[in-house]
C-alpha cells in the first residue's frame, strides 16, 4: 500500500465530515487507508464514521491522550510505505494526495513534505513553512523580525527545502518516520511538528515544501486560544529546548528567559481577540448552491437584511464587495473548485462558509483565535 493517512481527531465531528469527504475524493487514485483515531470516544464521532464512511478504520481512545501519543496509535495500525498526519479541520484537493506523493517519490533524501495552508478566509499561513526556532531564531523574532523564523525569501507557491513543516499536514516514509523516532510523546500538544522536523534534519534528511499544493486548515477547532493554550505552547518549547539546545546553563536560562516573555505577549494577544467580533453581512453569495440551500440561507436570521447573489466560480472569484459572505455548496462543487475560489478571491471582508456534500449545515472559520462557526438550516 502506498500511503496510510491518519487523522487524529477530538470532538469536532463536523469538521471531520467535511474533511472526510475531501479525502475520500481526493485518494481514488491512490491506494491508501484512511485511519481516524478519536482522542475522546464521543459517541458522535464515533457513527459517523459507521454511517458515511464504513471504508474508513477507527479507533477510539478512552481519554484524550494528546497529539503524539494518538496520532502514534493509528501510525502503529498503518499499513501504507509513507504516511500523512492530517488534522480534522482541512479540506484537501482532488490531487493532494497524489501530487505529493510524486514529488516525495522523487526526492531520496526526504525527511517530510508538506504543502500550502490556508485559513478558512484564503489567507496563507506563514507556519507552513519555518525555520528552525533556535534561541537565536526566537530572539529575532521577540525583536519583530518574523523573516528569521518564517522564510520569506522562499515564494509560498515554490518548491524548496525548508526547516520545519507543520503538523496539520505532514507526509512522510513511515520507516523513516520511526527511524528518527517519530512524534515524541513527551509531548501532549503543540511543538511536536517542530521536534519531528528538526529530528529528521539530525538524521542528515530535508524536509521539502511543495506550495503548489493547496489545503484549507480552519485551524484551532480543536483547541480553544486561550490561556491554557498559551501555557501548553510554552511548556513544549521548553521540552524542545532541553531536549536539543540545553548544552549550557547559560543557554538554558537565556532561552527560558525568552520564551517567558513570549508566553507573556501571547496571553495579551490572546486576550485582545478571544472575543469574536460579529460580522455585518451585507452581502450573501451563493456559488452554484443549490435552491434549497439559497431558500433556506436567505431566510436566516443572521442574514435576513444582506443582498442576494447567485454566480458562478469564475464570477466569484472577481467578486470584492467587502462584508461579503460566500456560500459553498459542495453538492455542486468540487472541493478542488471550493479550494480555488478561496485561494483566487481572499482580502479584507470576504468570507467563507462550506456546505460539506450531502450536509445540511454550513461550517467556516474567519479567525485562528476563536472556533469557527456552524449553521444548521
Amino acid at each position: 500500500m502506498d500511503l496510510s493517512i491518519i487523522i487524529l481527531t477530538y470532538k469536532v465531528p463536523k469538521y471531520l465530515y467535511l474533511c472526510l469527504s475531501s479525502v475520500i475524493d481526493a485518494i481514488k487514485d491512490v491506494e491508501a487507508e484512511v485511519i481516524v483515531v478519536n482522542n475522546d470516544q464521543d459517541s458522535a464521532t464515533k457513527r459517523l464514521i459507521k454511517k458515511h464512511f464504513p471504508s474508513v478504520q477507527y479507533i477510539g481512545n478512552k481519554k484524550n491522550i494528546g497529539f503524539s501519543a494518538g496520532n502514534n496509535v493509528g501510525i502503529k495500525r498503518a499499513k501504507g510505505n509513507y504516511i500523512c498526519l492530517l488534522n480534522p479541520d482541512t479540506v484537501v484537493g482532488k490531487n493532494a494526495f497524489k501530487n505529493l506523493l510524486e514529488k516525495a517519490n522523487s526526492l531520496p533524501d526526504l525527511g517530510a513534505i508538506g504543502p500550502y495552508l490556508m485559513d478558512g478566509t484564503g489567507h496563507f499561513l506563514p507556519e507552513s513553512k519555518r525555520n528552525t526556532p533556535t534561541p537565536k531564531v526566537v530572539l529575532s523574532k521577540l525583536l519583530g523580525n518574523d523573516k528569521t523564523y518564517y522564510p520569506e525569501e522562499i515564494p509560498a507557491k515554490a518548491f524548496s527545502e525548508v526547516e520545519v513543516l507543520v503538523g496539520a499536514f505532514i507526509l512522510m516514509k513511515k520507516d523513516r518516520y520511526w527511524e528518527v523516532g517519530g512524534l515524541d510523546e513527551t509531548y501532549f500538544m503543540y511543538g511536536e511538528d517542530i521536534d519531528l522536523s528538526y529530528s529528521f534534519l539530525k538524521h542528515s534528511y530535508k524536509n521539502y515544501y511543495l506550495g503548489r499544493e493547496n489545503v484549507i486548515h480552519f485551524k484551532g477547532e480543536s483547541t480553544i486560544k486561550n490561556k491554557v493554550y498559551v501555557n501548553r505552547f510554552y511548556n513544549a518549547m521548553l521540552i524542545f529546548y532541553n531536549k536539543h539546545f540545553n548544552q549550557s546553563k547559560i543557554l538554558s536560562i537565556l532561552a527560558k528567559m525568552m520564551l517567558t516573555i513570549i508566553k507573556i505577549i501571547a496571553i495579551l494577544k490572546v486576550r485582545k481577540h478571544i472575543q469574536k467580533n460579529d460580522i455585518d453581512i451585507q452581502h450573501l453569495v451563493f456559488v452554484d448552491c443549490e435552491g434549497d440551500l439559497c431558500n433556506a440561507l436567505s431566510a436566516h436570521q443572521n442574514f435576513k437584511k444582506a443582498q442576494i447573489h447567485k454566480m458562478n466560480c469564475a464570477e466569484a472569484i472577481k467578486f470584492k464587495k467587502k462584508n461579503s459572505l460566500f456560500i459553498l455548496d459542495a453538492n455542486q462543487l468540487s472541493y478542488q473548485q471550493i479550494i480555488d475560489v478561496m485561494l483566487n478571491n481572499h482580502q479584507h471582508g470576504l468570507y467563507y462558509r462550506i456546505r460539506p456534500r450531502g450536509a445540511t449545515y454550513i461550517l467556516g472559520s474567519d479567525s485562528s483565535y476563536i472556533q469557527g462557526e456552524i449553521i444548521e438550516f
